[in-house]
């Protein structure tokens, strides 16, 4: 056996196909695409749940974002009606005598339904 034995010589192994050249190579380039888009789609596959939870996570946090916005403007109601209540003797007594049903001692009180009021009434008769 000499040197340059025909099984050793790795200048007669192809190791690029070349354009054109037969149907195994057209195979061969279309099995690669399909393997990278078959391990994409496993990556996909495997990172779905974590994206939908994602979704969901920032969906709860709008609704979140919202009720904290109401709260917050609830609470500035309820802050400025405090202080107006706190300062103001007028308003204080317009509040005890409209919500509260309270009087000055000796005070006779009228209260009238309203109209609205009076119209379900007479409509369950």
């Amino acid at each position: 056996m000499g040197a340059r034995s025909k099984f050793f010589d790795t200048g007669t192994i192809p190791l690029r196909p070349k354009s054109g050249a037969n149907l195994w190579s057209s195979l061969m380039r279309f099995s690669k695409w399909l393997m990278i888009f078959a391990l994409l789609g496993a990556i996909f596959v495997l990172f779905l749940p974590d994206i939908r939870r994602v979704q969901l996570l920032q969906k709860e946090k709008q609704e979140n974002d919202l009720k904290i916005a109401a709260e917050i403007s609830l609470y500035q109601k309820n802050k400025s009606n405090f202080e107006r209540l706190r300062v103001d003797r007028s308003y204080l007594e317009q509040v005890a005598r409209d919500t509260l049903n309270l009087g000055k001692p000796g005070e006779t009180i009228f209260r009238f339904d309203s109209y609205r009021d009076t119209e379900k009434f007479s409509s369950r008769r």
